[in-house]
């Protein structure tokens, strides 16, 4: 299986838990997940570099966006930061 077929659990989140498929990160969709699909797609149009590209709703449970390099807000705060 290709690297980017494989599918990495990313961490636990102050929200919730997400993996990771190629340029995909795959997280629990929610009552919001339509509203943060079209707000990306908005950025996305305006080509903001640094939020995540939307990537949909490919499954009733789940919601897609792409992968941005750098640390999550739990990561930063492990790290002494402040998100």
């Amino acid at each position: 299986m290709a690297e980017d077929e494989v599918e990495r659990h990313l961490g636990d989140g102050t929200l919730n838990a997400v993996t990771r498929k190629g340029r995909w990160v795959h997280r629990p969709s929610s009552p919001n997940s339509e509203f943060v699909q079209r707000l990306l797609a908005v950025l996305q149009g305006a080509n903001c570099r640094w939020a995540p590209e939307p990537g949909g709703l490919p499954a009733e449970d789940h919601e897609r966006v792409s992968f941005i390099e750098g640390l999550a807000d739990w990561e930063l705060r492990e790290a002494g930061g402040d998100p």
